[in-house]
């Protein structure tokens, strides 16, 4: 069996969720060279004793293993360049951003024609909860690489799942941040339902947060409910895209979900406002309209 050197790592993106996820592995003592495409976005974890790379190549070519945590599947293409590839023959790219299983797939085919081993692992958890260090991992692929690679997540993490092959991991992600749009659009339409006939707000969210519908994510979101400020923990531009991740392979399996679809809608109209930066608990603003 193939081993690889994982006490030093690479690492792409330093957004809301990779800058704190590699400042817990600097902590629990790995080595990290890091890439952004805005370097200033990389002081807080250069702060910490992580290495700043001038490109992707560079953070190839010195490490067996490559952690890509990017805004989405085209970040993911513009990374993977040539070079890069080539760079990366008989390494570990782990791919822990969220994109769909059908794009998963395809990053996994284009590797593998370059010999490079590939890993889906997204997270589930906000910025928050990657500050804590309590995220959950979602992995995918060939096990026993996967297996090598468990150290490293519990760094930033609290439960570790393998769920086999490629893509159903991805599934997985999918199907998690397709219950938090729902329930987003869900509780901002029983507030806005409430409000029309004249209930306080504070008295219908003391109901929910008292009741069977109350929930963690619930309790998370109140502060923003009552003062009417959404700073992103999970920007609904992000949720946007994952909703509609989750559509497009509904259409492929020629499946239907009509509440996946419904909030799908929802938060596309309201990621053509200016919430589109804000939290997705904003959707509660883009309702009361």
């Amino acid at each position: 069996m193939q081993t690889f050197n994982t006490k030093k790592v690479g690492w792409a993106g330093l957004g809301q969720m990779g800058s704190p996820m590699v400042g817990h592995l600097l902590h629990a003592g790995f080595a990290v060279e890091v890439y952004n495409r805005s370097p200033e976005k990389a002081q807080a974890v250069v702060e910490k004793g992580a290495l700043l790379a001038p490109n992707v190549e560079t953070v190839a070519q010195n490490n067996d293993v490559l952690f890509l945590m990017v805004s989405d599947y085209p970040a993911i293409e513009s990374l993977l360049t040539p070079a890069v590839l080539a760079a990366l023959k008989g390494k570990v790219v782990v791919n822990m951003s969220t994109v769909s299983p059908t794009q998963n797939q395809l990053i996994g085919a284009q590797l593998k024609s370059h010999h490079v081993h590939f890993i889906e692992a997204p997270v589930s958890g906000s910025s928050k909860v990657a500050e804590a260090g309590k995220l959950l991992v979602l992995g995918a692929g060939d096990k026993a690489i996967f297996d090598q690679l468990v150290p490293l997540f519990n760094a930033f993490s609290s439960k570790v799942y393998h769920y086999g092959d490629v893509g159903k991991a991805g599934g997985v992600k999918l199907a998690v941040n397709a219950l938090l749009g729902i329930f987003n659009e869900a509780y901002a339409e029983a507030l806005v339902f409430a409000e029309q006939f004249g209930i306080n707000q504070a008295d219908i969210i003391d109901t929910i947060a008292n009741g069977a519908m109350n929930s963690p994510m619930f309790q998370s979101k109140i502060a923003m409910y009552e003062s009417g400020e959404f700073p992103p923990v999970f920007m609904l531009k992000h949720i946007t895209k994952d909703l509609n991740l989750a559509v497009d392979e509904l259409e492929k399996a020629n499946k239907r979900s009509p509440l996946i679809e419904k909030a799908a809608k929802t938060f596309s109209e309201a990621n053509q406002t200016a919430l589109s930066q804000q939290d997705l608990a904003s959707i509660y603003t883009y309702l009361k309209k």
